[in-house]
Parts: structure tokens; C-alpha cells; sequence
């Protein structure tokens, strides 16, 4: 097992392209096993706590040219989601994130959240995610913030814990993504995190191989739509900055 350390533990990578049982996506072997059992065990949570699932994942980045501590605006735009999305009806807000920093985008986020699914509650979600993000980005000025921050990229709605087993394990390969361990970056809980789980829930989907390999697929199928949609609605509309899509 391949292994790296940083000051404090080593922390180890994922050998193969299978976490628990389930398919993920470690094509470039830099997914960190303490990360993926943690989005499995989120998983297994969230569907204790929920009949039906929503899974919606956004990417939030900054204005260009703001400098922030990175432990300070995430929890500030966690505290500030939470206290908007509080309600009895609602349910539990179960999420998982991890940051990026790249010379092109400069430090961004990639959320995933999972809320109950009584009622399709998508819309509303993303509206809060936008608002909650804007005020974590400057908090004394929330009302002439910058607006197109948060970028909608997906959202699985309807998902049955019972009837949809397929629909789960394509989660799980989708959001493995959020696992991977970024080049120079120390693994920290600075760089990743989730709500908190039960860490003796574990995802068991009973899914033949025929059917894991159909949930990869669907996945790839997805990002190849996705890919033509977005250049040729670049191709159409070239001065639009964020491209957002719903689904």
C-alpha cells in the first residue's frame, strides 16, 4: 500500500478502483482511503436519517483577487447554511467538501450535500447555498456582494434507499472525486471535511458487478453530456462567465 506522511501521521492511498465493495474513480491512485471511508459512512448516515434522498453537488469560489483563511469562511458559510436551512420539516443538512487551489481558478470548493427528499427541495437549497456563501465571503457587506460565486453542478433527486441501490453507487463514484489527495497539499481537515456520521454505518448495497459497472457508466455518460452541453452553450453565448447547470 502506497504511503506518505506529513508531520503529524502517514496517510494512506486507495490501491485499485474499488472502496468497500463499490466502484470509485482513482484513475490517478491519489484517493486516501480515511477520506473515502468517510463519504461511505456520510452516505450510510444520511440514509438512516432519510427515506428518500437528494444528492446536490455545487462548486463555490471567491472574487478574483480576495484572500481568505480558509478555515474561517468555511465555517462561517457552514454556521450561516445551517442556521438558514433549520427547520423541523427539513431534516437533518448532511455534506462533505474539499478545496482546491489551482494557478487558473485560484482556491475554490467542491460541496456535496445530502438532505431529505419528502418534497423536491432542490431550488431551494441552491438559493440558500448561494446566500449562505455570499455572506461567508464578506459578512459586513452581504447585500452588494458578488453574485455568480456558486456554481450548480448537479443534483439526484428522488433517491429510494430501498429501490435505488444503483443510484447510490454512482454517487459514491461521482463524489469520490472530493477523496483525491491534491498535489503539495497536506492533508489536513483544513482541505476536507463532512458533517458529522456514524462511523460504524457502512454502505451495503448488495450490487452485483454487472451493476457496479452500469453505475460507472452512467456517470461517464453524464460527464460526456455535460461536456458537449457546456461547449456548445460556450460556442453560443461566449461572454457569459458561469455556466450553470442543473442537472
Amino acid at each position: 500500500m502506497r504511503t506518505m506522511t506529513n508531520k503529524r501521521k502517514p496517510y494512506r492511498y486507495l490501491v485499485g478502483d474499488k472502496h468497500r465493495g463499490l466502484p470509485v474513480n482513482n484513475k490517478g491512485g491519489n484517493l486516501l482511503n480515511k477520506r473515502l471511508n468517510a463519504l461511505n459512512s456520510l452516505v450510510a448516515t444520511a440514509m438512516e436519517d432519510h427515506r428518500r434522498l437528494l444528492f446536490a453537488r455545487f462548486d463555490l469560489r471567491l472574487p478574483q483577487g480576495l484572500e481568505v483563511n480558509t478555515s474561517e469562511i468555511t465555517n462561517r458559510f457552514i454556521r450561516k447554511l445551517k442556521k438558514l436551512w433549520n427547520a423541523p420539516r427539513r431534516g437533518k443538512l448532511h455534506y462533505i467538501w474539499c478545496k482546491e487551489r489551482e494557478k487558473a481558478k485560484g482556491d475554490h470548493w467542491h460541496f456535496g450535500f445530502i438532505i431529505d427528499d419528502a418534497e423536491n427541495r432542490y431550488h431551494h437549497l441552491a438559493e440558500q447555498v448561494d446566500k449562505a456563501w455570499r455572506y461567508a465571503v464578506s459578512p459586513e457587506n452581504t447585500e452588494n456582494n458578488k453574485t455568480g460565486l456558486v456554481q450548480r453542478v448537479r443534483y439526484m433527486d428522488g433517491i429510494s434507499k430501498r429501490t435505488n441501490r444503483l443510484e447510490v453507487a454512482e454517487v459514491i463514484y461521482w463524489w469520490s472525486y472530493l477523496c483525491k489527495h491534491r498535489e503539495d497539499a497536506e492533508v489536513t481537515r483544513g482541505n476536507f471535511r463532512t458533517s458529522r456520521v456514524d462511523r460504524n454505518a457502512i454502505l451495503d448495497l448488495a450490487l452485483t458487478e454487472d451493476e457496479k459497472q452500469q453505475a460507472v457508466k452512467n456517470n461517464r455518460n453524464y460527464v460526456t453530456t455535460r461536456d458537449i452541453e457546456t461547449k456548445e452553450k460556450a460556442r453560443f453565448n461566449k461572454n457569459k462567465k458561469n455556466y450553470i447547470m442543473g442537472r
